[in-house]
């Protein structure tokens, strides 16, 4: 399941926006979202983000267990972060751009002695 969520990565990254309705300014976000593990879960979850300014559609990927957002500004780790705190969900993961970027977990740098 691993290999097909990596492999669906991929294709994200690679397949023309076109293919995923986007036009403009609008970007494309694919995330997961801890104890998400199919459409039943995700429902609730589906609907609630649709309510958030700027998104402008939400679906569910069971492939790979994972949502692909659509948004009519950027974002950045944090703004989605909060919204999936704002509403009682934890983002997992890297976050990745239909630009070809990614919004990586941040690390803690090591302390100085």
């Amino acid at each position: 399941m691993r290999s097909l969520c990596l492999h669906g990565v991929f294709l994200f990254l690679l397949l023309p926006a076109g293919l995923f309705g986007q036009g403009g300014d609008q970007l494309v976000y694919r995330f997961t979202v801890e104890g998400i593990q199919g459409r039943t879960d995700a429902k609730p979850l589906q609907k609630a983000l649709m309510d958030v300014p700027g998104v402008l559609e939400v679906t569910f990927i069971p492939e790979c267990t994972c949502f692909k957002l659509v948004s009519d500004h950027p974002l950045d780790r944090q703004t989605v972060e909060a919204m999936l705190a704002d509403l009682g969900r934890m983002l997992t993961g890297d976050v990745f751009v239909s630009d070809g970027g990614i919004l990586t977990v941040p690390t803690t740098p090591p302390l100085e002695r």
